[in-house]
Formats: structure tokens, C-alpha cells, sequence
């Protein structure tokens, strides 16, 4: 009997046994044999012819034999074969891969392996590169059934879209009103051709502090087919922030002027220059600035503003800068020096109450039971008057007032005017008193600068 692993060379018989009977010294046995296996299999090997030789002497007469058929069997050939892995992205087409390798023993010389049937991946996932492999001789024979093919598998998968969706950052001091935003970006990758991105932004914050500035998506077909989860979607939301900034308010009060009568002075008008106050906080202001005796005094008020439930929360979310008027009771004995008390006169005068004639004059203070001059002028600036534009009273009238020095060395009292936009220009002006009396009350006036 003989064997061996296939190699696409014949298997025969290449020897002879004496199972039975006398063994002779120097006797040589030469036989022919019938029969042979080149494939995996098995098969009988016989003896055609024998000689038996006794040195030079063919003693062949001198035997009889019986002949036993041998067994020839070929067994497959070992090899293992590897198939190739391979991954790409979601996009709509099947994923095969065909490659492979024999990793562990061979195929003979003119044999070649191919791919009969193969796996495919169409959606995302991951599968094993099982493949059909056909072992075929160089004449298109098959040669597979003389091999033992252990197989290895490689991978198949096909992974989401990678994409990045962004909304962006914003912050504002808090105002009782939403911070939203409705803004969005595609940062990172790319859609499949015929596919949409619906976007809609959720982000949203009313209170001082931080949240993520949100948002819901879909993606869809033409069909409008959810197709979604072929995309993995990083959410880069940004962060919507409500800081404790405090809203600054500018109010200014008005101011107010009359001889001593033994009456309370006041002026409740004032104006907000300046700032705002959230839809839902309520605001109140009482001008509370009132004389009587002779004297000045700033018109103060108080300013409360509270929320839709009512609490106090001025200095939460606010700084109030209050820019008082002042409010002037005039004695029979003033002699107008004014000295005892500085104050603050707004550039406006009267908040929101000023009133201008026709013929180019205007009341300061706006209300003409208080106005004590009118001013007249060919220019259209911003004019500031002053209080202390008299010299000593002697009973008679004033003296000459005291000289300021000016940065040009003149009397201001005499310089013809500084536009607002520091050209020298030539104005003409005239200051004319309104109530009896009171002529020594009535300032000189400078332009920005002075």
C-alpha cells in the first residue's frame, strides 16, 4: 500500500511483499505493476509481470505465485486561505471585496484559486468576507475536491456619514427677555446627493446664568424619507449665557427758579436719557425736590423699578445715574452769589420741556412762569450758561465781574464765542431779562469749553 497529500503527480507501486513463503538468500524479485492515483482518492495497484532472478539466473519456473492487490490513496492538500476586509462610508452602493491570500501551505505549480461567490454590504454594519473560492488548473479544470481549504475571514463594514451640525455662542446682559437664536452650520462633512438637512434650533435662556444653545435635526430623501441614521452627527451647540450687567439709566430732573413768595418750590419733570427698562419691569420715578426759604437745592428724585411679581430689583439689573436740576428760591436781599451750595445744571435744561419762539429765542427751563431771560443768537450750538457773571452789588447795580482766564487770555464776558467744534467764529448775541428785578440774575453765556 502507498500514500501521500496531493501533488498532482501519479501514485503507483514502486516495490513488492512476500507475505507467504520461503525467502531465498541472494533471490531478487522484479516486478511491473498495473494501476495509479493522481487525485485525492483511492485506488488497486496490481502485478502485471514478475522475474525472479538467482544472481544471472532467471529462476522464475521455479516459483508459483499468488498476487495480492496494494491500495494507493491520495489525501488532500492543506491549505488556508484568507479573504480581505475593506470599509467605506455610508453611500447607498454594495461593498465586496474580492482579495485574498493563501496564508498557510500552497497550491501546486499551475494552479490558481478564484473567487466563485461573494458576500455584499449595502447598509451599515459590519459582516464577515465570506467568499466562494474554486481552485482551477491552467487548462479551466477543477481542482478544488484535491485541496482542504480552511478559510479566514476578513470584515465587510460600512460605517455612518461622519458629520458636524454647529450652532454659534451668544450672551447678553439680562433684560427679562429670551436669548435665542435660530442660526446653524453644516462644520464637517458632507451630505449624500438628493439628501436634506431640516435644522430647527431649540436653544433658549431667560435667566442670568449658561445653558446649550440646542437644536433638533432630520435628514431626508427626495422622498422625504427619514434617513437619518445613515449619519453619525456630532451636536456642536454653542453656549447662550444671560450675565448680571447692570443696565445703566441716565435720568435727568428739571430745574426751577422764582422769587421768594412763601411758597413751595418744585418741578416734577424729568426725562430718561439714557438706557431702558426690561418689558417686564415697572418703573417708577417721584421727582422729590422742594424749597421754600431762599436758597438752591438739587431736584432729587427716587427711582424704583420692580418685576412682574412685584420685588424691588432696582439694584439688580440696574445703575441709576440721576443728573439733578436744581431748584432756586430768590430772597428781596439775594445779591446773587449763589455761593453757599454747588450744584449740578443740566446742559439740557428742563428735560423734554424746552420751548422755542419764532423769532430764533428760546425759554430755559421751558416753563414761563420760571424763566428769567431769553438769550438770542445767530448760531445753533450747544450754549452753557453760567450763574456767577456779575460783580459786587452796590444798591446802584453790579460792578464789573471778576476776569476768568480763558486759554486765549481774554474776558470771557467780552470774547464773541467758541463754536462747539473749537473754530473761532464771530456770533452775536443778545441776553434779554424777563422779570422785573432781576436783570443782576441774568448770566453770560460761553460756548463748549469754557
Amino acid at each position: 500500500d502507498r500514500t501521500k497529500i496531493y501533488d498532482g503527480i501519479p501514485l503507483t507501486a514502486n516495490g513488492i511483499e512476500v507475505v507467504d513463503g520461503p525467502l531465498f538468500e541472494n533471490v531478487v524479485f522484479e516486478a511491473t505493476f498495473t494501476g495509479g492515483q493522481t487525485d485525492v482518492g483511492t485506488s488497486q495497484s496490481g502485478i502485471e509481470s514478475i522475474v525472479v532472478k538467482d544472481g544471472e539466473h532467471v529462476i522464475t519456473d521455479c516459483f508459483s505465485f499468488v498476487f495480492l492487490e496494494g491500495l494507493l490513496e491520495v489525501t488532500p492538500r492543506p491549505v488556508t486561505i484568507e479573504t480581505g476586509s475593506d470599509r467605506k462610508p455610508y453611500d447607498g452602493l454594495p461593498l465586496y471585496e474580492l482579495d485574498h491570500d493563501v496564508i498557510w501551505g500552497s497550491l501546486i505549480e499551475g494552479h490558481d484559486s478564484f473567487v466563485e461567490n461573494h458576500t455584499e454590504l449595502i447598509d451599515i454594519g459590519v459582516v464577515d468576507n465570506v467568499l466562494e473560492i474554486r481552485i482551477k488548473d491552467d487548462q479551466g479544470r477543477d481542482m478544488t475536491d484535491n485541496y482542504e481549504i480552511t478559510m479566514g475571514h476578513g470584515t465587510l463594514e460600512i460605517t455612518p456619514i461622519y458629520i458636524d451640525i454647529s450652532t454659534p455662542s451668544d450672551s447678553k446682559p439680562y433684560d427679562g427677555t429670551p436669548l435665542e437664536g435660530n442660526e446653524w452650520m453644516l462644520t464637517y462633512g458632507d451630505l449624500l446627493p438628493g439628501h436634506e438637512l431640516i435644522v430647527t434650533v431649540t436653544g433658549s435662556i431667560t435667566d442670568i446664568g449658561e445653558s446649550f444653545n440646542t437644536f433638533d435635526y432630520m435628514i431626508v430623501d427626495g422622498n422625504h424619507n427619514d434617513v437619518s441614521g445613515y449619519y453619525a452627527v456630532f451636536e456642536n451647540a454653542g453656549i447662550l449665557s444671560i450675565t448680571s450687567g447692570k443696565i445703566i439709566l441716565t435720568i435727568l430732573t428739571g430745574s426751577d427758579s422764582k422769587a421768594y413768595d412763601g411758597l413751595p418750590l418744585s418741578n416734577e419733570t424729568w426725562d430718561l436719557t439714557g438706557g431702558y427698562v426690561m418689558i417686564n419691569h415697572t418703573f417708577e420715578l417721584s421727582v422729590v425736590g422742594e424749597i421754600t426759604e431762599p436758597g438752591s437745592i438739587a431736584n432729587e428724585c427716587v427711582v424704583v423699578i420692580t418685576d412682574e411679581f412685584g420685588n424691588d430689583v432696582t439694584d439688580l439689573y440696574y445703575q441709576v445715574d440721576a443728573w439733578f436740576g436744581t431748584l432756586t428760591v430768590i430772597g428781596e436781599e439775594d445779591n446773587g452769589d449763589n455761593s453757599a451750595t454747588d450744584f449740578l445744571i443740566s446742559r439740557g435744561g428742563t428735560a423734554g420741556s424746552g420751548s422755542g419762539g419764532g423769532d430764533g429765542s428760546g425759554s430755559a427751563g421751558g416753563r414761563s412762569s420760571g424763566a428769567l431771560f431769553k438769550v438770542y443768537s445767530d448760531i445753533s450750538d450747544m450754549l452753557y450758561l453760567r450763574d456767577r457773571s456779575y460783580g459786587d452789588y452796590d444798591k446802584l447795580g453790579f460792578g464789573v465781574p471778576a476776569l476768568y482766564e480763558s486759554p486765549f487770555g481774554v474776558n470771557p464776558l467780552s470774547f464773541p464765542g467758541l463754536s462747539v467744534n473749537n473754530a473761532l467764529t464771530t456770533t452775536t448775541i443778545q441776553i434779554q431779562a424777563i422779570s422785573r428785578g432781576l436783570s443782576y440774575y441774568v448770566p453770560y453765556y460761553a460756548t463748549n469749553g469754557f
